[in-house]
């Protein structure tokens, strides 16, 4: 017993000498590169490189669809009538505030439409779904279908206009402004190439409607009020291999025509991760396709595209975490997986030799977590979200999403802290510091106390065994 007591307080006084426990595993962090930027890039090709003698509107524009970047410019912040490019509004809030399944009854407000208009053959009293209406609306250019959907979405058709033009102020289209859902002829519903691109950008960022606006043909169902056939032909040749004016790498969006507007046409096109949307108005008949295919040339033979996340699997960043249990499989190691948000891009459109400058400098595009990954415990369940970051190219911003645990990591159960964390407070000696002192006066008390009696018991044995001895002697 007095060994053991012995042996706890050699024990409490070499803890108090500053003895460690086992230690955590130090932080182990794959940092991010230096944020220290590259020298700028060559400037962008001047818009005069493209021929403006092939682009016949008097108003166009061309614009990078990832971070909206104009490539070229002709007059694009005149004001235009649109004629059914109006719709591209129409169809982006009918998907933002209707369900595709709901069901929608023909009204009487489809034999308002004006004589002789593009129309997708509705009657009054049938009842269509909403995804039927949209097809009929950019495909076949419904007005009769855009004027259903207004009413079905604003009561009116001036309660629409009403949304459009509170849409369109929230979006940025700071030069238009809308009265129909059809961009049949009014004096006052009007906007501009720039604004027009805008919107189109918005609209490709939603899948049904890029799903939409790139098929060639659909059709209406018959029901007890429409007994016939009602095909649906996108009227948009560059999607139409079939037409002279077929583009390969067309994917949308919307032609437009009324005598007052002359011909208008928003158009997107997409070649190895490069993509566009083109605008023209107050175009000629048979100009709108060449001036498209101009824009569309002049994009892909200038431009080039870098995947931030293809550039990130190339070197993913990974940490340890602190206290992380390193015997399994990973050795404690979380690996990260780049989510970028949806309102951004990963994809950097520039010409193609600052695509090539910035591939090949690995300080040009920074990514950098907005926690330090150092001072991240375990445990780490996989999906945690474990950080915000922002992708630079330079000193500018140009994506941000979350970081993310691909893999689970628990956290170290058989680690002790070091005790010079446990006995110190902001360098001063804390509460527990003052215990293990105290234990150990007590203990060695103990132990005095122990040795004292131990002695006493010995001497009495020792008297007892002489006059034992005595007795016997005599």
């Amino acid at each position: 017993m007095l060994k053991k007591l012995i042996s706890l307080l050699l024990c409490s006084l070499l803890l108090i000498g500053g003895i460690t426990g086992v230690a955590l595993a130090e932080p182990d962090s794959q940092a991010s590169p230096s944020a220290q930027a590259s020298a700028s890039p060559t400037p962008l090709p001047e818009f005069q490189k493209l021929s403006q003698g092939s682009i016949t509107a008097p108003c166009a524009i061309l614009i990078d669809t990832a971070s909206g970047k104009v490539l070229f410019s002709k007059n694009a912040d005149t004001k235009c009538y649109p004629a059914s490019i109006t719709k591209i509004m129409t169809c982006i809030l009918a998907l933002k505030n209707g369900d595709l399944a709901e069901e929608i009854k023909v009204s009487n407000i489809v034999n308002s439409i004006e004589a002789g208009s593009s129309t997708c053959g509705l009657r009054p009293g049938e009842t269509l779904t909403l995804e039927q209406l949209l097809y009929g609306l950019m495909l076949n250019s419904g007005n009769d279908a855009a004027a259903v959907i207004a009413e079905h979405f604003g009561g009116s058709i001036e309660g629409f206009a009403d949304m459009m033009n509170a849409y369109a102020a929230e979006i940025g289209m700071t030069n238009s402004h809308f009265v129909n859902p059809h961009g049949l002829h009014d004096e006052n519903h009007y906007t501009t190439p720039a604004d027009m691109a805008k919107l189109a950008r918005v609209g490709m960022s939603i899948p049904k409607f890029r799903e939409i606006v790139s098929t060639r043909i659909s059709e209406l169902p018959t029901n007890e009020v429409v007994s016939d056939e009602r095909i649906l032909v996108n009227g948009n040749k560059l999607i139409d291999p079939n037409s002279p004016y077929y583009y390969e790498y067309a994917i949308g969006v919307k032609t437009g025509y009324t005598t007052k507007a002359n011909h208008t046409l928003v158009a997107s096109a997409s070649k190895d991760g490069v993509e566009v949307i083109a605008v023209v108005m107050n175009d000629e008949k048979e100009g709108k396709w060449k001036g498209m295919k101009t824009m569309f040339d002049y994009a892909f033979k200038y431009y080039g595209a870098l995947d931030l996340q293809e550039l990130y699997a190339q070197s993913p960043l990974s940490f340890v975490p602190e206290n992380a249990d390193t015997s399994d499989d990973s050795e404690g190691r979380v690996q990260l997986k780049l989510v970028p948000d949806e309102s951004t891009s990963t994809v950097i459109v520039d010409t193609k030799q600052n695509i090539a400058q910035l591939q090949n400098d690995p300080t040009a595009l920074v990514l950098e977590p907005e926690n330090d990954l150092a001072t991240i415990k375990a445990p780490i369940t996989e999906g945690q979200q474990i950080t915000r970051y922002t992708y630079f190219k330079g000193d500018d911003p140009v994506s941000v999403g979350t970081l993310v645990a691909e893999n689970a990591v628990n956290e170290e159960q058989t680690a002790l802290p070091s005790l010079p964390d446990l006995t110190q407070e902001d360098g001063k000696p804390s509460y527990l510091t003052y215990a293990l002192i105290a234990l150990a006066v007590i203990l060695l008390i103990i132990l005095i106390l122990r040795i004292r009696k131990a002695r006493r018991f010995r001497r009495k044995n020792r008297r007892k065994r002489v006059v034992v001895y005595r007795r016997k002697k005599r």
